[in-house]
């Protein structure tokens, strides 16, 4: 993941000349039990890369918002006319 945000940032940084006030990074894909090891690690793993690249343009790291998103949906839709068990 590091060489990911590395390689973004880096194409960020060379078209607006420094680093992002603000980081969102959207994560999907996460089981119900995966949730604190994917914070844990993939925060931290965001964070020592965001700091080590602003760093190095000597600014300050930008504030992470990290959203782990689910697709959870349950509603089911038929047609007025269609009938029933006919989406």
């Amino acid at each position: 993941m590091s060489d990911m945000v590395e390689e973004v940032m880096e194409e960020y940084m060379k078209q607006k000349g420094v680093p992002p006030k603000n980081v969102i990074f959207y994560r999907d894909g996460v089981g119900d039990g995966m949730y604190d090891r994917v914070l844990e690690e993939e925060t931290s793993a965001l964070r020592n890369t965001l700091t080590q690249l602003s760093a190095s343009h000597h600014q300050p790291p930008p504030l992470i918002t990290f959203i782990i998103v689910q697709k959870r949906n349950h509603l089911r839709t038929w047609a007025k006319d269609s009938p029933k068990g006919n989406p």
